[in-house]
């Protein structure tokens, strides 16, 4: 059976709206990762984050205004999105954020990939605002001060999710 990946690695991060300079990576906390390999776990792992989506969705636009007004010096705004490779497999990643234009978020990949092909840390990356899944503000040492509703629930699980 071929894994299908619900993994749920997360890594945070971002700078202001138009950055100064490249973003610098910043370590992020960790959030309990795992993956699924049948597409009824990742169906099942769908189902119980869907409401923390909805959550984070519900209150985006709150802290899409606070990184437009600009964040206090070393906070960053992550985004959490999905990447997909070519053999459907996908995994959730954080994406720091340096400026968001017109409904469409350009960052970078800010933490590793475990599972999906032709992505990698730090990489540039930028995708429609509504493939928001969750979002995370961190502070200048990289400990999350707001957001990451699916991430916090999901660590209830201890990287062993029931499906």
């Amino acid at each position: 059976m071929r894994p299908l990946t619900a993994s749920l690695l997360l890594g945070l991060g971002c700078s202001l709206s138009v950055p100064k300079s490249a973003p610098t990576p910043q370590t992020a906390p960790n959030d309990a990762g795992f993956t699924a390999y049948a597409d009824s776990q990742s169906s099942c792992v769908q189902t119980l984050i869907a409401p923390s989506v909805a959550q984070a969705r519900a209150t985006y636009p709150q802290a899409r205004h606070k990184f437009a007004t600009g964040l206090p010096t070393g906070f960053h705004l992550a985004l959490t999105t999905q990447v997909h490779d070519d053999s459907g497999r996908f995994e959730q990643v954080f994406i720091r954020v340096d400026s968001i234009v017109n409904g469409r978020v350009f960052g970078i990949i800010n933490n590793d990939i475990y599972v999906v092909h032709g992505y990698h840390a730090y990489m540039p990356y930028e995708f429609a605002e509504d493939a928001l899944l969750d979002w995370t503000i961190t502070d200048l040492s990289g400990i999350e001060v707001e957001g990451n509703f699916v991430g916090k629930f999901l660590d209830t699980f201890r990287g062993r999710p029931p499906c």
